[in-house]
């Protein structure tokens, strides 16, 4: 475990991976999961995943092209093997169907409503949001006016808000 003073002196991408580590392990995987993951960055959390995975799925969006061609080129090996897809988009317009995805992970993204739709119902959402402890109430908010339920939050080291909650 991390101390705050190991983590502040981290660099802004090595944070960054080590909260998205927190909200990916923050789900309750069995290994045959379908997963989202919004803001997927480099790819290296979705490689992680498939590693979770082994009889599972992972989509995911991001809005930058440049990281979806790290990304895919990162997973081109589970993508070639029909695993893992990787578009480029936003979290308020995902091209998914209604109850696609047992879990949802999103690292740094507060729009839910997109999240709720594609999400089956008891499927599980995490989310971190770095550096911005204050968020924690208004994520909650979100949550529960999204139409999640068992929501839970807190404030972990890298005054990194995290969130995770149920389908209803």
């Amino acid at each position: 475990m991390k101390t705050e003073t190991q983590l502040t002196r981290m660099s802004p991408p090595m944070r960054s991976r080590w909260i998205e580590r927190r909200a990916t392990r923050a789900l309750e995987l069995e290994g045959s999961e379908r997963v989202l993951v919004i803001g997927f960055g480099k790819g290296g959390g979705v490689r992680r995943l498939m590693r979770r995975l082994p009889w599972g799925y992972v989509s995911g969006v991001d809005p930058s092209a440049a990281m979806v061609r790290r990304a895919k080129r990162r997973n081109r090996r589970f993508m070639r093997g029909g695993l893992v897809d990787l578009r480029l988009g936003n979290a308020s317009h995902l091209p998914w169907p209604d109850a696609t995805f047992d879990a949802v992970v999103a690292v740094n993204a507060t729009e839910l409503s997109e999240a709720k739709r594609v999400l089956k119902d008891d499927g599980c959402i995490s989310i971190a949001l770095q550096g911005a402890p204050e968020r924690g109430d208004q994520i909650v908010k979100k949550l529960w006016h999204s139409g999640f339920v068992c929501v839970r939050s807190r404030v972990g080291r890298a005054k990194a808000v995290y969130a995770t909650a149920r389908a209803a």
